[in-house]
């Protein structure tokens, strides 16, 4: 027994110092795993002055506005390769963004639709996927001038 107790000594020196080593040596982080963003693919975009809720359908399509128009609509309908995932449409006026709308795309394919209020000018909406990649890009006009009435003739007033 006696025989045995430098033995384990030895075994106990060995083992603490292979344990002092470990503690030393310089720890490598975890890569940080990231979730891939899910790809979006466009199938329909459309401007226009309202939606028909119980179809998804754009109502008063067009390209340019006049300006007794309050609000434009931008309808996309996107299919995804992973839901639930975003999109945003993001608004610009005269090349200055003016307002980013998250939307929720929880199915594929998935209509979705927001407006903005506008005003005279040159505007352009994007939509981008949740990785800020643009999909598709819709420009339109707001006009500064409305319709004027006809000018009317007073009769000069009387003496």
């Amino acid at each position: 027994m006696k025989k045995m107790i430098p033995v384990l000594g030895l075994m106990m020196s060995l083992f603490v110092s292979a344990f002092a080593e470990d503690m030393t040596a310089p720890v490598t982080p975890r890569p940080e795993v990231v979730a891939p963003t899910a790809s979006v693919e466009l199938v329909k975009s459309a401007l226009g002055t309202g939606v028909d809720r119980e179809t998804r359908a754009i109502q008063g399509e067009a390209a340019s506005f006049d300006a007794s128009v309050t609000n434009v609509y931008f309808l996309t309908r996107v299919k995804a390769s992973a839901v639930p995932t975003t999109v945003n449409h993001v608004y610009s006026l005269d090349g200055k963004e003016t307002a980013s709308v998250p939307l929720s795309i929880k199915g594929s394919p998935w209509t979705t639709w927001s407006y903005r209020t506008i005003w005279p000018g040159a505007w352009k909406v994007e939509l981008k996927d949740e990785a800020g990649n643009v999909i598709d890009t819709k420009e339109f006009t707001v006009s500064k001038d409305m319709a004027a009435p006809a000018p009317t003739e007073t009769a000069p007033a009387q003496p």
